[in-house]
């Protein structure tokens, strides 16, 4: 079927039509958390459905009242019209006025652009910019069953008199061009969703006594969410995921272009393809704008990329690491610090005051978590290895918070931990970065490294420390941060108050 306001543009990627209202593209872009199956076109076919059905029984507040065609086509003429449709108004009025969650606000700009099937690292890269605005596939909240692989976890393969071959280069004349699963891929993708699946159930059948919920400080009166919560550790890197990104297209030009150069360099042709398919689908989205945001029509391996995009091997340390460096002294007396015990946000002008290095070694699900705090941008994610020797490392380490629960995942991973380091180590050593990020559980430790200004460290710690709903790991990892930060800001010395509400030293000077 054909939607006359959401286009495909490529393999695995769409845009919303301009003429939707603002406020519905922000609705579709928020909902892309919890996609239904089907993506964004089940979404799509889903809302308007419910546009044509009715869905009047709304409050009186409302007052729907226009004359439209009752067909599949004139309900999605209503969404591009004013007043909005009820089944938009009560969206809002319960994530944003009622949840208070504000970044859906920022999900009104264009153009709205849906990726599928791409990987966890491709989502990652195209989140790595300071002015993104937009929502991944979560996998805290959605399980899927068969859940697919991504399509950069894909291979040329060559078929002809029932043999198939894989490797680069594609042979001519009778055979046929077809992509398979990378063999290695597929089996870590197999072997690790076993294992995922056996954790689950143990955690599900744990959290449905409610005394284990009340020992484990649990609200959930499910024990569904937090079972994946605790056993998303097992889910293999190769899973298939998605994301919608709205607005900012010199952002954009600039992530496609990285992303891009990464997949060229990998000389993996299937993620070369899903980044082209990209950057057709922002092509497609804005033609009057094609090739503009950075012009150069082919990209070399001499071409330069951030720094902060290459993965390194890190070594084992402290989970939470903070340093604030001190830049100023002087508080003007119309700026207002936080009292003791007060919540609110601090004034910008405090990240004059100081810059916080922060690094957290975390799991590889939790770092994309902190990785979207666009304030601290650039982040640096490198590979948690315990060295062996001069010359090789050690298998990959889960993160400390998890632990295999179930006889399978006792009995298997181990095993399944080595055969992913080797997988990881050899496609690195090709520099094959892009496949070989997919090789790792999401579970597997890795050092997390951004910096900021004092204002939007504490921001952002304490958003991570205290939000409704927050990830067991990384809460306690905010929650040590901001301790640490607190103390040494309590060592530093300020003229004319304390920053964040804290018994600071306040010396005698020019605003005491």
């Amino acid at each position: 079927m054909k939607y006359k306001y959401l286009h495909e543009d490529a393999e695995g990627v769409y845009h919303l039509d301009h003429r939707l209202l603002p406020e519905v593209s922000a609705m579709f872009a928020a909902m892309s958390s919890r996609l239904p199956t089907g993506g964004i076109v089940g979404r799509y076919k889903q809302i308007v459905e419910a546009v044509l059905e009715g869905g009047y029984s709304q409050p009186e507040r409302f007052k729907y009242d226009r004359d439209w065609v009752p067909t599949f086509g004139g309900a999605e003429d209503v969404l591009c019209e004013y007043p909005l449709h009820p089944r938009v108004q009560a969206f809002f009025d319960q994530f944003v006025l009622n949840y208070g969650h504000s970044s859906i606000l920022e999900l009104t700009g264009q153009p709205a652009v849906y990726t599928e099937g791409i990987s966890w690292y491709e989502a990652y890269l195209l989140f790595d910019d300071p002015l993104c605005a937009g929502q991944e596939f979560s996998t805290r909240a959605v399980r899927h069953k068969d859940w697919p692989m991504a399509r950069s976890c894909y291979v040329p393969a060559v078929q002809g008199g029932g043999v198939i071959r894989v490797g680069y280069e594609i042979q001519v004349g009778p055979k046929t061009e077809v992509s398979i699963p990378h063999p290695i891929l597929e089996a870590l993708h197999n072997d690790w969703f076993e294992v995922f699946e056996a954790e689950v159930e143990w955690w599900r059948v744990f959290f449905s006594d409610a005394g284990n919920r009340a020992a484990y400080g649990l609200k959930d009166k499910e024990p569904f969410r937090p079972a994946l919560d605790r056993a998303r550790w097992a889910i293999p890197g190769t899973i298939a995921t998605g994301c919608c990104h709205t607005g900012h297209i010199r952002g954009r030009a600039r992530i496609l272009r990285d992303g891009l150069l990464l997949a060229q360099r990998s000389k993996s042709p299937s993620p070369i393809r899903v980044w082209e398919n990209i950057r057709e689908g922002y092509a497609k989205a804005l033609p009057g704008l094609s090739g503009m945001g950075l012009r150069e029509a082919v990209y070399g391996d001499d071409s330069a990329i951030p720094a902060h995009l290459f993965v390194w091997d890190a070594e084992p340390g402290p989970e939470v690491e903070v340093t604030f460096h001190q830049t100023g002294k002087y508080l003007s007396p119309t700026v207002r610090g936080r009292q003791p015990g007060e919540k609110s946000y601090l004034d910008p002008v405090f990240n004059q005051l100081g810059r916080v290095d922060i690094a957290f070694r975390c799991s590889l699900a939790v770092s994309r978590d902190w990785h979207r705090h666009r304030t601290m941008y650039p982040w640096s994610l490198d590979i948690v290895r315990e060295p062996v020797d001069d010359a090789s490392l050690g298998p990959l380490k889960l993160h400390p918070a998890y632990e295999p629960k179930s006889d399978l995942a006792r009995a298997t991973v181990g095993d399944l931990l080595e055969r992913s380091a080797r997988a990881f180590d050899d496609l690195m050593a090709e520099g094959n970065q892009m496949q070989a990020m997919l090789c790792l559980p999401l579970g597997t430790e890795v050092l997390m490294k951004g910096q900021a200004g004092l204002r939007d460290a504490v921001y952002t710690l304490e958003l991570r420390r205290d939000a409704h709903g927050a990830n067991f790991e990384y809460q306690a990892q905010a929650a040590k941060a901001m301790e640490m930060l607190t103390a040494q800001l309590g060592q530093a010395e300020f003229y004319g108050g304390s920053p964040i509400g804290i018994d600071i030293r306040q010396p005698m000077g020019l605003h005491a």
